[in-house]
């Protein structure tokens, strides 16, 4: 298994703005490597995690969205080491992702540095065939995504009543375009079963190269405002490869990514982390990551109990039994 690397810094919510653009700007400047592979590419892709309708905020900063002060960073170190073409941009429900991106300062930030916006709804679309399938042998996206060569995810630190959490690899849930495959995905794509396949073949198509983790404020119980509590982790988490980056927030979560269906918080679906680990895109084994920095001491446990899900292995258990029942029908 290849050595992945990871860093992990603390960094609290009071922090100014221009010292988190900083901050973000020198961790990924710790990933071995990158600078080199910024100046081979020619067409990068940011997956921005933009949330759905409004942002609220908490501490002064959005706890179920990007905060746009990490963007900048990330933005400002691109810039500064390529002049590669840059494509930024979710598939947000519930709102306009470009007005999304606006609203959230982010739309500024894509002008600022001569990016372009990306819809991931709109089409043209193009077939992207899956390398080693988990669940489809293809799917139909943005033919804009046609010819990247570097991800992206940007990701925002929270839990998820499937997923368990929401990470790197969740980020790219925000593919699919709804004129597709339906607006809201849940009803085609997000269920038990199917949900962490696709982030797996969503991981094999796209395997970001640059994973950062917003975990300055975010999200308990559930990954949106109105289902979820806001909490404040103070933690940034950046690396090169999307099983290593979750595996380390996971573990600074409380979660272990190598945990097992029925395993809080993975009660209703297969842990999506381990999953894309055994079709060896990565690495969840502490012995693969070159962790930089240490783990906070002081951690907040994430947790789905609470929400309106079922809240014991039994009762997940048989939702699940339920969910393949209505598949095979």
């Amino acid at each position: 298994m290849n050595q992945h690397t990871v860093v992990i810094e603390s960094c609290a919510p009071q922090t100014p703005n221009e010292e988190v653009k900083t901050q973000v700007a020198s961790m990924l400047a710790k990933l071995p490597g990158l600078e080199e592979r910024l100046q081979k590419a020619k067409r990068i892709f940011i997956k921005l995690n933009l949330g759905i309708g409004q942002a609220p905020t908490y501490k002064d900063r959005p706890y179920d969205c990007v905060d746009w002060s990490v963007f900048a960073g990330l933005a400002a170190f691109l810039r500064e080491h390529t002049d590669a073409q840059v494509l930024a941009g979710g598939g947000c429900d519930g709102i306009a992702p470009a007005d999304a991106a606006r609203e959230r300062g982010h739309m500024a930030i894509i002008e600022e540095h001569g990016f372009e916006f990306l819809d991931l709804h709109q089409g043209p679309y193009a077939r992207f065939d899956v390398p080693n399938p988990a669940m489809f042998r293809w799917y139909d996206l943005s033919a804009a995504l046609q010819d990247v060569d570097l991800t992206i995810s940007l990701a925002k630190m929270k839990s998820h009543h499937l997923c368990g959490v929401t990470l790197t690899m969740k980020n790219l849930f925000g593919l699919p375009p709804t004129p597709i495959y339906g607006s809201p995905r849940f009803m085609t794509l997000h269920s038990p079963i199917r949900l962490p396949r696709i982030l797996a073949d969503l991981t094999g198509l796209f395997k970001p190269e640059i994973c950062l983790i917003d975990g300055i404020v975010g999200c308990n119980y559930q990954e949106w405002s109105g289902m979820g509590d806001p909490v404040a982790p103070g933690i940034l988490v950046v690396g090169d490869n999307p099983v290593a980056t979750d595996a380390v927030g996971a573990r600074f979560m409380g979660v272990d990514p190598e945990a097992l269906r029925g395993t809080p918080p993975f009660l209703y679906a297969d842990n999506h982390i381990r999953l894309t680990a055994e079709l060896g895109l990565g690495s969840v084994a502490k012995a693969d990551i070159d962790l930089i920095g240490q783990m906070p001491a002081q951690r907040k446990p994430f947790t789905i109990i609470g929400s309106a899900e079922p809240e014991t292995s039994l009762g997940a258990e048989r939702a699940h039994e339920k969910s393949c029942r209505q598949a095979q029908a």
